[in-house]
C-alpha cells in the first residue's frame, strides 16, 4: 500500500476513534503499515465474472460515518439522556474523622451507617424522579463511592441498570497522609 493511502488510512482511523464511531471495515492494523482485510484474506485468484468490490477510501468513508451521524443527530435518532444526575457519596469516614487518611489509603475510605442511610434516601429520590426509564450509572472506583451505588440500587432492585466503573470521576489524589515520622 502506497505511503499516502496508509497515512490516510491511520488519519481517518483516529478521526473515527475520536468521532466514536467503529473502526471502518475491511481494515486491519498490522506492524508498520495498514492493509485491506480483503487483500490480505482473499483465496488465490480465479477468473472472476464480476470485477472485485472496491474498496473505499478511508477518508470517504469517515465522512460518510460522520454524515450519517449527524443526520440521525438532527432527526433525533441518536438517544441522549432525558437527563443527568449527579450523586456525591454519602457521609464517610474521612468526612466524621480527618485523622482517618492517616491510617487508611484514600480509595479505601468506607461510609458511616449515616452514609448508607443517605445512599439508600437518594436512590428512592432518583427513583421516584426517573421511574421506570432506562438507567445508566456511571461510578467512581472508591470504596465509599460503590458503597453509595450499593445502597442506590436498593431502589432499582426489579430494573435492569447499566454499571460502569469510571476511573476519572475519582477524587483528586494528594498524595500519602501519613505522618513521616511514623512510616
Amino acid at each position: 500500500m502506497p505511503a499516502r493511502s496508509a497515512i490516510r488510512c491511520v488519519l481517518a482511523a483516529t478521526f473515527a476513534v475520536a468521532a466514536g464511531l467503529r473502526p471502518m471495515p475491511g481494515l486491519s492494523f498490522g506492524s508498520s503499515t495498514l492493509r485491506p482485510l480483503a487483500a490480505a484474506a482473499a483465496p488465490p485468484r480465479r477468473r472472476l465474472r464480476s470485477p472485485p468490490p472496491q474498496l473505499l477510501d478511508p477518508l470517504d468513508w469517515l465522512a460518510d460515518q460522520l454524515e450519517v451521524r449527524l443526520r440521525a443527530r438532527r432527526e433525533g435518532k441518536l438517544r441522549r439522556p432525558k437527563r443527568i444526575i449527579l450523586v456525591r457519596h454519602g457521609q464517610s469516614e474521612g468526612n466524621v474523622n480527618r485523622t482517618a487518611y492517616q491510617s487508611t489509603p484514600d480509595s479505601q475510605i468506607a461510609l458511616t451507617e449515616v452514609g448508607w442511610a443517605q445512599g439508600v434516601v437518594a436512590g428512592l429520590q432518583i427513583r421516584e424522579l426517573v421511574k421506570n426509564e432506562s438507567i445508566r450509572c456511571f461510578y467512581s472506583p472508591y470504596l465509599r463511592a460503590r458503597q453509595t451505588l450499593l445502597a442506590l440500587l436498593q431502589a432499582f432492585d426489579s430494573q435492569t441498570v447499566q454499571l460502569s466503573s469510571e476511573p476519572r470521576l475519582r477524587e483528586q489524589d494528594f498524595g500519602n497522609f501519613q505522618d513521616d515520622a511514623q512510616m
